[in-house]
């Protein structure tokens, strides 16, 4: 199902909080996102048609199977342009964050492929064993560039 990038926002929103959280509530999304919860409701009944979410007024929000699977490809993608960004372009963190928010809502499925066949081929991430996988984020925090480490390493 096609999701508009408005609603991709609010699916990865969604990720990151059940990442860090038990419970997730309106105020939660909205407080994270910056805009006001009767945005956050109109989108969370759209996102609960569509099946990417378990929503009821005033109860717990979870992602359903379809909305993890979206979100971990909206996550996988940001990461593709902001490794690429910083790794083979050299570009800051704080400017490769940033650039990577928009990029990602305007590449093609072929362009990140692409993306990703290069930066594995150039980057060796098949090879690391540090967690660092396009669909495992647990690695985000490695502050030491991918370039820098070889198979075998860890971070």
């Amino acid at each position: 199902m096609e999701l508009t990038k408005s609603l991709e926002e609010y699916i990865s929103t969604i990720y990151i909080l059940e990442e860090s959280n038990n419970k997730i509530r309106v105020t939660d999304i909205a407080a994270k996102m910056l805009i006001t919860k009767p945005s956050v409701n109109r989108a969370l009944k759209i996102l609960k048609e569509k099946g990417y979410v378990n929503f009821e007024p005033y109860a717990d929000i979870t992602l359903t199977d379809a909305g993890r699977k979206a979100a971990q490809d909206i996550s996988k993608k940001y990461d593709i342009v902001k490794i690429f960004l910083m790794e083979i372009l050299g570009v800051e963190e704080k400017t490769a964050e940033i650039d990577s928010l928009k990029i990602k809502a305007l590449i093609s499925e072929q362009t990140e492929q692409k993306l990703q066949e290069y930066m594995t081929k150039q980057l060796k991430i098949d090879e690391l064993k540090c967690n660092h996988s396009w669909e495992n984020s647990r690695c985000r925090v490695c502050k030491r560039p991918l370039k820098n480490l070889k198979g075998g390493q860890t971070c």
